[in-house]
């Protein structure tokens, strides 16, 4: 890389974070806000407090997972935005488990896992086969699963599934035995959060196995897969199922480990927040913890300014935006100074 490549990109990034900064300092000047307090309450939120950094570890947790999931499908060209629908249907399995099986904690807890991965893997299938079978994008396909998915759970969360002398759409509450430890005492972070160095070490070994090293040739060059005897069917089925099973693990976590029963919103808003994470990180397993704590920080960062500044938590996702148009304005440019 020459000096000047990296001075021309060292003064676009600088350029990037100064506009960023100004774009949303404005938006705060527009809401009446000071920015400077607006920015210590975030950081006070995320990591002031014992309890603040578990809330922070709990945004986290799903998000990673979520992100992992999905590189694979995404470095072979699969754009799988399905993950709201796929988590409404993991958590909606594991909802099901927890209150039709009796069985002991050490038992019931896994069993919910397995039901949440097999939800999202499920509703991440349908739109694979369509793409394999029938050439249906996997960005429509995807989409309107979301739609299919949110919409049937609020209609059994309303009636079949309705909790008795509930006001809102949600579910019975959880037995006990269904619930997931807590980790860090006086807080809500649970032991779900064990999953994020066993998923980063899977991701990684993976990414770095002969699977891992076929995917990215997939990715590079369908002509040459095709010589190495890759099945790209098999692979786009595959990946879309693992990116499923991932969604619907958060799900089961969201569910079983923080609100204890299932809410129509429960893929709220960590459903497409983990696709940028995986973008953003640029599927790479480290890169995408360092995202993804990012997102998770933002997200953590926008609850605390609702109460702490009395500032709207949608800033954030205007932030979050801003950020992926930043990302696919420097994307787009280095593809134009790779060609000069």
């Amino acid at each position: 890389m020459s000096a000047r490549h990296i001075i021309r990109t060292t003064a676009f990034t600088i350029g990037t974070l100064a506009t960023v900064a100004i774009f949303v300092s404005a938006l705060l000047l527009l809401g009446q806000a000071d920015p400077k307090e607006t920015v210590i309450v975030m950081i006070k939120g995320v990591i002031g407090s014992r309890g603040a950094a578990a809330e922070t570890l709990l945004r986290f947790t799903p998000l990673v997972i979520i992100a992992l999931g999905l590189a694979p499908s995404l470095r072979v060209g699969l754009f799988n935005i399905g993950a709201p629908g796929q988590i409404s249907c993991g958590g909606l399995i594991a909802t099901l488990v927890a209150l039709n099986v009796s069985l002991p904690s050490f038992l019931l807890i896994p069993l919910c896992a397995c039901g949440g991965a097999f939800g999202g893997a499920a509703c991440a299938l349908l739109p694979a086969i369509l793409r394999v079978r029938l050439k249906v994008n996997e960005i429509l396909s995807t989409l309107v699963f979301n739609f299919l998915s949110v919409l049937l759970l609020e209609y059994l969360l309303s009636g079949p599934m309705h909790g008795y002398r509930a006001n809102l759409p949600q579910s019975e509450p959880f037995p006990d035995a269904s619930w997931l430890p807590i980790l860090i005492p006086t807080t809500r972070a649970h032991i779900g959060i064990l999953l994020v160095p066993i998923a980063l070490l899977v991701a990684y070994l993976f990414d770095a196995g002969r699977l891992g090293y076929r995917l990215k040739i997939l990715g590079a060059s369908p002509s040459l897969a095709r010589q190495a005897n890759i099945d790209r069917n098999r692979v786009m089925i595959l990946t879309m199922s693992v990116a499923g099973a991932a969604a619907g693990l958060a799900g089961w976590l969201q569910t079983a480990g923080i609100d204890h029963r299932l809410y129509a919103t429960v893929a709220d808003p960590i459903g497409y927040t983990g696709l940028f994470a995986a973008l953003v990180g640029k599927l790479d397993p480290f890169g995408i913890f360092a995202a993804s704590l990012l997102f998770a920080a933002l997200l953590r960062g926008g609850d605390a300014l609702q109460i702490g500044a009395d500032v709207s938590p949608e800033i954030i996702s205007a932030l979050i935006g801003l950020i992926m148009l930043v990302m696919a304005v420097h994307a787009a440019r280095n593809r134009h100074l790779s060609r000069r």
